[in-house]
């Protein structure tokens, strides 16, 4: 097992039972569902956003509502520091 996978176990509390929850999921549906949710947070501060998303599949197996959350934070922060 590698440092980051040693991380992620410790801060979840799972020793070595494993990923709980983690499950596969398609990476462009995650970030596309983060960015509707923070779409009104765009709008409000007159930004836009443009979506170019590949025809590649990216898999990645993870908590779907934990990684959705991560990338509003990353959205969420660069619109509030946009000017």
């Amino acid at each position: 097992m590698n440092g980051v996978d040693n991380l992620i176990q410790q801060s979840m509390g799972e020793g070595d039972a494993g990923y709980a929850g983690f499950e596969t999921h398609d990476l462009s549906t995650i970030i596309c569902g983060a960015v509707d949710l923070v779409e009104w947070c765009l709008e409000s501060r007159g930004h836009t956003l443009t979506r170019q998303i590949t025809e590649t599949d990216i898999r990645v197996n993870c908590q779907s509502p934990a990684l959705t959350q991560a990338v509003m934070n990353l959205l969420t922060n660069a619109i509030k520091y946009t000017p």
